[in-house]
């Protein structure tokens, strides 16, 4: 009778096990002490895309991401004799990984040595994730708080720096015993001040304008042939001060390229890439051109400036950005110029590229849409319209 009752009671307690080993959530295993998996529950196939059957008989090794991982949790499993949450990620499948917790302990014989190891994994995967994108969201916040106070320094320095040219040349001005040279250089450095002051603040409104969409198109038909000249002609004097040589590329007046579009935003936003290559090019040349590719019209901007560093290739375009943001810079600008031409591309449905290596110059590519049939109708109706005139 004691026998038939042990027996019952193992039964159910099998029973038991065995229930709560099939429908346990989390993956239950038993490796030998070498890592080979002598059990595991069928719970696995809900994580995983092996069966309890593929896993029998493997080594654990075959799944870590990270055999140092392993090394790790061996190290402190048999140091302690157990680990508590010990963080490991496993593959899944080909191409999945999963972040798990581990809680596992040795097993001993009765000799007290060591012969295999028993755990509970559970995914954290979810859990993982969201740690993860918290932190890159307050990394993200911090560094965005750095850059509006380095934008907001740099605002302050390009507003205070001419404000206090003009400000000090005009009570220069006062002296009654100046020379006629000396009040010709004086109120050449005012007017300079003045047109730094006034680009500054034309580009935060500009700026604006482009965060909060309100940015209006006046689109007209030009020549881009023009549109170069005029670019070529505001920064040549700048480029010969420094010894820079400025190259354009103009094709043929018959060849010549009608656009319809807002010449003015075309001017701002390529003149913002050629003033760059101008700021930041001490020796060599700039060159720039345009060409005519797949329905587009792509201007090129080429220099031999101190180039862009890799890491900041996909970060120049940003909002409070500048390649270098620090206070020895000792370039002046604000920093946005990048990011209004940015802005202004994409409203007109185009795109900007950049390549560059640091102290070898930089190449940007601007690629708007273009209508190559519209384009020679326009010509020809410029044409007819000239003709009529003369």
């Amino acid at each position: 009778k004691e026998h038939k009752e042990t027996q019952q009671k193992l039964i159910l307690s099998e029973k038991k096990f065995r229930h709560i080993f099939e429908n346990i959530r989390d993956i239950y295993y038993q490796t030998d002490i070498n890592g080979i998996i002598l059990e595991v529950s069928p719970s696995v196939s809900r994580y995983t895309e092996y069966s309890r059957e593929d896993l029998i008989g493997r080594a654990v090794t075959d799944f870590y991401v990270d055999i140092s991982e392993r090394n790790e949790f061996q190290k402190s499993l048999f140091k302690k004799g157990e680990v508590t949450d010990f963080e490991i990620r496993l593959k899944i499948n080909e191409d999945k990984i999963a972040y798990t917790s581990v809680n596992a302990h040795l097993i001993y014989d009765d000799n007290s040595k060591p012969y295999k190891i028993e755990g509970i994994i559970r995914d954290i995967t979810e859990r993982k994730n969201s740690e993860i994108a918290l932190k890159a969201a307050l990394k993200k916040a911090e560094e965005s708080d750095q850059l509006k106070t380095a934008f907001i320094n740099n605002i302050s320095h390009e507003i205070r720096t001419p404000l206090n040219g003009i400000v000090g040349f005009i009570n220069l001005l006062n002296n009654f015993n100046l020379k006629h040279t000396e009040i010709n250089d004086y109120i050449n450095y005012i007017k300079q001040s003045s047109d730094r002051l006034i680009e500054t603040i034309s580009n935060l409104i500009l700026l604006s304008e482009i965060e909060t969409k309100q940015l209006k198109f006046d689109n007209t038909y030009f020549s881009v042939n023009s549109l170069i000249s005029d670019i070529y002609n505001t920064y040549y004097h700048k480029a010969l001060i420094k010894g820079i040589k400025l190259k354009i590329n103009i094709q043929n007046p018959e060849e010549d390229s009608i656009i319809f579009g807002d010449e003015t935003r075309y001017f701002q936003a390529i003149s913002n890439i050629v003033n760059n290559a101008v700021k930041f090019t001490e020796t060599g040349y700039i060159y720039f051109d345009y060409k005519i590719c797949n329905n587009n019209i792509i201007f090129t901007i080429r220099d031999t400036g101190i180039g862009i560093k890799k890491e900041m290739l996909f970060k120049i375009f940003n909002k409070f950005r500048q390649s270098d943001s620090s206070d020895s810079r000792g370039y002046e600008g604000v920093g946005i110029g990048l990011s209004i031409t940015k802005g202004i591309i994409e409203m007109m449905g185009g795109s900007i590229f950049v390549e560059s290596e640091q102290n070898k110059g930089s190449v940007f590519s601007v690629k708007i849409p273009f209508n190559e049939e519209l384009n020679n109708q326009i010509k020809y109706q410029v044409q007819d319209y000239s003709y009529a005139d003369n």
